[in-house]
C-alpha cells in the first residue's frame, strides 16, 4: 500500500513540473556577449604572392563582441614569420603582422556557432635580405582587408574550440595575397 502512495505523489509532482514548465514565460533573448579565439594554423600565398613567398604558419588572435541580435564587432590580430622563396642565392628572414577590426555577424545554437567577419586595417612586413652584397632591412606598411569564416564549437560552458579560415589582401606596396586556416581555444564570456 505504501508503494502505492509513494508512486501516486511521484506521479502527481511529475505532472505539477511538467504543467509549470509547459506555462513558463518563453527564455529571455541571449545576452550580448563576448568570443575570445586563441588561433594558430597555416597561410598560403595566392597570386603573384605565390611567386615570392611560400607556404608558411600564421597564429592569431580574436577577439569579437556580439549582440543578442547576431551583430558585433571583431578585432583580428595576426603573426606570421611569413617565409620568402630563395631569390637569386639571396635568403630572407621576415616579420609579417595584421591588425584590424570590423563588423562581425554570427548565429548559432547552444553547441554549435557560425561567425563571419569582413574587417580592415594595417599590415607591417619587416623583411632582411642577405645575398652576396650584404644585409639590407626594410619595413613596409600598407591597408589591409580580411575575410573570415569562424565555427566555434563549445563543449562547456565557458568555451569551446574555434576554426576559422579565409582569406586576406593588403593594398599599395605589399599587395600580399593569401588564404589561411587555423583551429585553437575559444573562450566566451
Amino acid at each position: 500500500m505504501a508503494t502505492r502512495q509513494l508512486s501516486v505523489l511521484i506521479a502527481c509532482a511529475a505532472t505539477a513540473a511538467l504543467a509549470r514548465q509547459a506555462t513558463a514565460a518563453p527564455d529571455a533573448p541571449a545576452p550580448p556577449r563576448w568570443t575570445l579565439g586563441l588561433v594558430g594554423g597555416a597561410l598560403a600565398p595566392l597570386s603573384a604572392m605565390a611567386d615570392t613567398h611560400v607556404r608558411g604558419l600564421n597564429v592569431g588572435l580574436r577577439v569579437a563582441w556580439t549582440s543578442k541580435l547576431g551583430l558585433g564587432l571583431e578585432t583580428a590580430i595576426d603573426y606570421s614569420p611569413l617565409p620568402h622563396a630563395t631569390v637569386d642565392g639571396a635568403t630572407f628572414d621576415s616579420i609579417y603582422g595584421l591588425a584590424a577590426v570590423g563588423p562581425r555577424f554570427a548565429a548559432g545554437w547552444s553547441i554549435v556557432r557560425l561567425g563571419l567577419a569582413a574587417v580592415g586595417g594595417a599590415a607591417v612586413d619587416r623583411t632582411r635580405r642577405t645575398d652576396a652584397l650584404g644585409v639590407t632591412t626594410s619595413t613596409d606598411v600598407a591597408p589591409a582587408a580580411q575575410v573570415g569564416l569562424e565555427l566555434e564549437l563549445r563543449f562547456v560552458q565557458g568555451g569551446g574550440v574555434m576554426l576559422t579560415g579565409g582569406g586576406t589582401q593588403t593594398f599599395g606596396k605589399l599587395d600580399y595575397r593569401y588564404a589561411y586556416a587555423m583551429g585553437g581555444l575559444a573562450l566566451s564570456f
